[in-house]
């Protein structure tokens, strides 16, 4: 079972930023990365999960900034998709209020906007009667009663949000659409890096591979930082363990603050997700000459490493029926870590590359080339533990 998120702001959350800045509440509460969380906790299927996380919000609503340096200025609600082998649901919320919809066959997206109108299956308690009360739909027409229309922010800020939202998700549906039936990982990840769809701003992304069967293995594709300059590795639910510096973050570390508290991270040459951050930023700098470069790069070791994933999978898959999860485990933790060898050689010569382009001193890239040596011994020790259209057109990849 897999779920993704995507922020929107609805009506219910304008009233609840201002009573906070007003000091009248509301309390701070689960946010959408929290939900996410105790939905792939407490649900074993898709219609668990979303059981889960409406069970939740109800109780507890959802209030509180998921930005590091930013306070409640960074709240968002959450639409949800939510998916195992059999079915997905597209979840929806404002507040403590929802709405879901099953989804049966083919495909669809979400984006950063509320999109389920009339056709919800599911539905919190009260989430008509309080949009009536609020004024925002008539009780007249409480039988037409449409989500999007009644809860939607609807304000002039939202316009520029809105212009952005909708060529973003009509892209990714038909990129879906067209090759529905047919669409396998390469596919998703190059609807990922659809100029149209805009991911540049993204942190990471990944691509949830669920099998239909008894015993077969999920495989989550995962990219740091933006993935059109990034490249996607295979990880296993089955395996046993993280590399370390896939667990690192940068200067900041691991503690718990409050995010009006934490201190803006920093770059670490220990930290997977921070090389890729650089990297990007490196490209960006010169996209026209640098993306080819980094996508011949990249896109060799994505088909390597796919034309590997059968053969690694039907191999954990028959220990596991004989029993030996801990032998599976291994197998599927060491093409992780093999994978991710080969991931940081290349995204540290790319770097070092396009740094020595803008005139480093010859020992400040012997000394970043001496630093990937020590940080590649880091994927043997163990670990605790998802715009404007283009020139050339709607939804057309570079």
């Amino acid at each position: 079972m897999a779920i993704g998120n995507e922020a929107i702001w609805t009506k219910v959350l304008m009233e609840e930023i201002a009573s906070h800045k007003a000091g009248k509440g509301p309390k701070l509460g689960p946010t959408g990365m929290d939900l996410v969380r105790l939905g792939l906790e407490r649900g074993k299927t898709a219609r668990e999960a979303l059981n889960a996380i409406g069970r939740v919000v109800e109780e507890h609503g959802q209030f509180g900034s998921a930005s590091p340096t930013r306070g409640v200025g960074g709240a968002y609600h959450n639409s949800f998709i939510i998916a195992d082998p059999k079915e997905a649901w597209v979840l929806e919320t404002a507040g403590s209020h929802w709405v879901a919809k099953r989804l049966r066959n083919g495909s669809t997206s979400i984006s950063n906007g509320v999109s389920l109108g009339t056709d919800f299956e599911l539905t919190s308690a009260h989430v008509i009667q309080h949009a009536v009360t609020r004024g925002w739909w008539p009780e007249n027409k409480i039988k037409e009663f449409h989500f999007q229309h009644a809860y939607s922010k609807g304000t002039s800020k939202d316009k520029p949000i809105v212009t952005r939202v909708h060529p973003r998700a009509m892209c990714s549906r038909r990129l879906l659409q067209e090759k529905l039936g047919q669409i396998d990982p390469r596919w998703m990840m190059h609807i990922a890096r659809s100029p149209s769809i805009n991911m540049n701003a993204t942190a990471s992304s990944c691509v949830a591979v669920l099998p239909e069967g008894e015993g077969k293995l999920p495989v989550y594709w995962w990219c740091a930082a933006v993935p059109s300059y990034s490249c996607y590795v295979p990880f296993f639910v089955h395996g046993s363990r993280l590399p370390k510096i896939v667990s690192t973050a940068g200067t900041y570390g691991s503690r718990i603050e409050r995010p009006s508290k934490v201190a803006r991270d920093e770059f670490s040459q220990q930290s997977y997700w921070w090389l890729f951050r650089n990297l990007s930023d490196q490209v960006a700098a010169d996209r026209k000459q640098r993306y080819p470069v980094v996508r011949e790069a990249f896109d060799a070791l994505e088909k390597e490493f796919e034309a590997g994933i059968s053969d690694v999978v039907n191999s954990a898959t028959r220990l596991r029926k004989d029993g030996r999860t801990e032998q599976a485990a291994d197998i599927l933790d060491a093409y992780t870590a093999e994978c991710l060898s080969k991931v940081l050689l290349k995204v540290n010569e790319l770097r070092t590359g396009f740094a020595s382009r803008v005139g480093l001193r010859e020992d400040q890239v012997l000394g970043r080339v001496a630093r990937l040596h020590r940080s590649m011994s880091l994927l043997t020790r163990p670990s605790t533990r998802s715009s404007t259209p283009p020139r050339n057109g709607p939804c057309q990849p570079k």
